[in-house]
């Protein structure tokens, strides 16, 4: 074999060995595409922003989240920028500096929470992890950057902080207990009314004894409709029991799954306590709007002072009434001169009254007629037969004394006091003397 023949062999092997390398670095390269192809593919659906930079900080890839988030029509477009041609001066110092020291320590930073602004937009907050690779050296090479959005997270644990500051600080007892009844928070405004704290317990441990036969009742309607709201009486640790509105319903999570039973509980101790005192100031109220002054043993007065509204109408009526029985008066004198305005409502109401009062064998002296109040009653066609009108409370009282003086005399010469008639004869119902009338004339003292 010649020599010629001995290199072409040797040549005709390399190139045949060269060509198979060849074909196994074009099929390497066609696998690390198809792989790099892949993991782009990975990277562009995953709901995190991912890029990479080089050690100078320069961006030399990222998804398509990532992109997206930094206003590029594609993931190619960040590669040699950095962070100052995405964000402003102050926040990509801020950037560089958090990378300049992952990337010189080495060491990974995970879950760091950073607030971005977005060219003006509402405030976004990212939840950002930074890792970096020396690729094989000793110095590292790359940093990888990854972060999520965590706004809407942040939000809804800014009002959940809100709303458990309001709550912490209501003046309403708030109390949340399993689906079981037992309690599982209460507030600081709970835990002060029960005087105990009810975490762990059953909700029937801080109820009466006489109300735990209602609850399986108040379960079952917040389990139909709800909701249960109502009045119960509620125990504290010390034994001492005090009313309580209460408002229960179920909280349940977003697929209307039930999670809990809430209860919102007011302690009625102090406005129970308030309310009674204003009843018993209306009671003294309604007396003294309705005051009855016993003026001689059988002799009572009523001055009227205000407006009469219907309710005022009927405590007028009860109190004459009662007090007619109470003094065994034979006469009773009304004054309304201090009553405003007297319409036909009031007008009938004092025609009422009269007519109840003489029920009980009484006559009614009516005081402080002025003119509009005749033509009131007079409009209005009342019959106040048996009435005894006087223009002052004073010409009123002494028309009663002298009655009263009179009782000695026989009964025709009471009927002529009483009617105002010449002696030796005998009046009608009108009277006629300057003292005092029975009708709606002119009226003196």
């Amino acid at each position: 074999m010649t020599t010629d023949h001995i290199v072409m062999e040797t040549l005709q092997n390399e190139n045949s060995r060269l060509q198979q390398q060849i074909a196994t670095l074009e099929q390497t390269i066609v696998e690390l595409c198809q792989s790099r192809h892949m993991l782009q593919h990975i990277l562009d659906n995953l709901p995190l922003a991912v890029a990479w930079k080089d050690q100078d900080l320069v961006y030399r890839g990222c998804n398509r989240q990532f992109a997206r988030d930094a206003g590029l029509a594609s993931s190619t477009e960040i590669i040699g920028k950095s962070d100052f041609d995405l964000h402003g001066p102050e926040q990509a110092e801020q950037h560089r500096a958090a990378d300049h020291m992952v990337l010189t320590s080495g060491t990974s930073e995970y879950h760091r929470e950073e607030a971005q602004d977005r060219g003006g937009k509402a405030l976004t907050w990212l939840r950002t992890s930074r890792i970096p690779f020396d690729n094989g050296g000793e110095i590292p090479r790359t940093l990888l950057e990854v972060y999520e959005d965590i706004t809407a997270y942040k939000e809804e644990k800014d009002w959940l902080r809100m709303f458990y500051t309001v709550v912490e600080n209501a003046p309403d007892g708030f109390g949340v207990g399993s689906l079981d009844g037992r309690t599982m928070y209460a507030n600081q405004a709970y835990l002060t009314m029960l005087g105990g704290n009810p975490l762990g317990s059953m909700f029937t441990e801080y109820t009466a004894p006489e109300d735990h036969q209602r609850i399986p009742e108040i379960v079952q309607q917040v389990q139909t409709t709800g909701m249960w709201q109502g009045r119960m009486t509620y125990q504290r640790a010390n034994g001492e029991t005090f009313p309580a509105e209460v408002a229960t319903f179920i909280a349940r999570d977003h697929a209307e799954k039930p999670l809990a039973m809430v209860g919102i509980v007011r302690d009625l101790t102090e406005q129970m306590r308030i309310e009674e005192e204003q009843a018993a100031q209306q009671a003294t109220l309604r007396e003294l709007s309705t005051p009855l002054i016993p003026l001689a043993d059988d002799l009572v007065a009523m001055p009227l002072i205000g407006s009469i509204d219907s309710a005022r109408a009927q405590q007028i009526l009860e109190a004459l009434l009662q007090g007619v029985a109470q003094h065994q008066a034979t006469t009773v004198i009304v004054d309304i001169t201090g009553v405003q305005v007297v319409d036909t409502q009031i007008a009938n109401v004092l025609v009422r009254a009269a007519q109840a009062v003489k029920l009980l064998g009484a006559q009614v002296v009516l005081t402080g007629i002025r003119p509009e109040v005749a033509q009131t009653l007079v409009g209005m066609g009342a019959d106040i037969q048996g009435i005894i009108t006087h223009g002052t409370l004073k010409s009123g009282i002494a028309y009663a004394l002298e009655q009263n003086n009179g009782k000695g005399m026989s009964s025709k010469q009471m009927k002529r006091r009483a009617t105002g008639g010449p002696s030796g004869q005998e009046g009608g119902n009108m009277a006629t003397t300057p003292r005092h009338r029975t009708g709606l004339g002119p009226q003196t003292e």
